[in-house]
């Protein structure tokens, strides 16, 4: 049986999963192109966006590749699921194309980080039962994955020097304030998404 295709008259409508896996992005970054408007679409009576085929190709031609970066990947490892959350708000608030997860211990964080591959660990040192040295000699070993900015939160501040000289980007003493997690995110990225965060 062929497949039933949704087609209007300018064309096929795509869902934006289909439009991210043409364009070999997240459906998080082609909702971010929309609501900007990069990318043009439209919206059916039941408020779900739809793209036109054409306006893919259209985009894949002339604008993919010089297009806003894909989004950046954050993963939160926590025990604390009530912190966790309120670093999800903090970075949903912000309005960017930004994706995070959450992991809430050790072998988690490790399924999270193959399956993810987030560009950033924010990880609570307590949660993974394992010291940072150890932490990040296994972020090493791991196939396939590039270099990941860690930041470390902890709730020991006599532990900052430690943790920076084995190698972790960035240490935050719990509780801290939003503007510090935006501060350390400016400046593990290369790029200026944060900077009108402030």
């Amino acid at each position: 049986m062929i497949p039933h295709k949704r087609v209007c008259p300018g064309g096929e409508l795509l869902t934006p999963a289909q439009v991210a896996q043409q364009l070999n992005v997240s459906p998080v970054t082609v909702r971010y192109w929309a609501q900007h408007g990069l990318l043009p679409c439209v919206t059916t009576a039941g408020g779900h966006r739809r793209f036109l085929q054409r306006d893919i190709a259209e985009f894949a031609r002339t604008r993919c590749s010089a297009a806003v970066p894909p989004a950046l990947r954050i993963l939160i490892v926590d025990r604390d699921a009530g912190f966790s959350s309120y670093l999800g708000d903090i970075l949903d608030s912000l309005k960017k194309p930004i994706e995070w997860t959450i992991a809430s211990d050790g072998y988690s964080a490790g399924v999270q980080t193959l399956l993810f591959s987030p560009d950033i660990l924010i990880i609570d040192t307590t949660t993974i039962g394992m010291d940072g040295s150890t932490l990040m000699r296994q972020l090493e070993k791991l196939p396939g994955i590039g270099r990941i900015s860690v930041i470390a939160m902890t709730q020991q501040p006599v532990e900052r020097a430690a943790l920076l000289a084995i190698g972790v980007d960035a240490v935050l003493t719990k509780p801290f304030t939003k503007s510090l997690l935006l501060e350390q995110l400016g400046k593990l990225t290369d790029r200026d998404m944060f900077a009108d965060c402030f």
